[in-house]
């Protein structure tokens, strides 16, 4: 059986964590770990702050664990989550741009999503999410030149956010 750590609070942490439970615009999340540290600091045991707040004892411990490591910082942050991140390069934003500027589709008069994530051998979502930075609608957007040559007039030293 694993011992619960003990917290202690600074006046300073102390104080900070209230203010964030007192925030109305603060995230649920981030008041329920403030809670959690709170209550630890009272000696409650993980098992007593887990019934007081209605979660697990694991999360009461998680929160104590990151909060012991890394202070109120720690608590208000999710750590990074696994997974590959999405890459767009600017190879793949010039290949559908210059597909767009140069060629017309096989089977119909404008290019689709589909048809153009087709063409570039991409997946739909990154074409869309390539074509919503450069605020490009297929469905509306009859010649995508129009666009593309406002863009590159406006400001062609800035380069569209790509991140999700």
């Amino acid at each position: 059986m694993m011992l619960a750590q003990d917290i202690t609070l600074s006046d300073g942490d102390r104080n900070k964590l209230k203010a964030i439970v007192r925030n109305r615009q603060a995230e649920p999340r981030q008041i329920l770990r403030a809670k959690i540290i709170l209550l630890s600091d009272e000696k409650k045991r993980n098992k007593d702050v887990a019934e007081t707040l209605g979660i697990s004892n694991q999360k009461v411990a998680r929160w104590k664990k990151r909060f012991l490591l890394s202070g109120v910082s720690g608590i208000m942050k999710d750590a990074p989550r696994t997974g590959r991140p999405v890459l767009i390069t600017q190879t793949d934003v010039d290949r559908i741009i210059h597909v767009l500027l140069n060629e017309k589709p096989k089977s119909s008069e404008r290019w689709s999503v589909r048809t153009l994530a087709k063409r570039v051998k991409m997946t739909r979502y990154a074409v869309h999410k390539i074509l919503r930075a450069f605020g490009i609608n297929l469905e509306e957007h009859r010649d995508v030149r129009v666009i593309l040559d406002t863009r590159a007039a406006e400001d062609m030293s800035k380069e569209p956010e790509l991140s999700a």
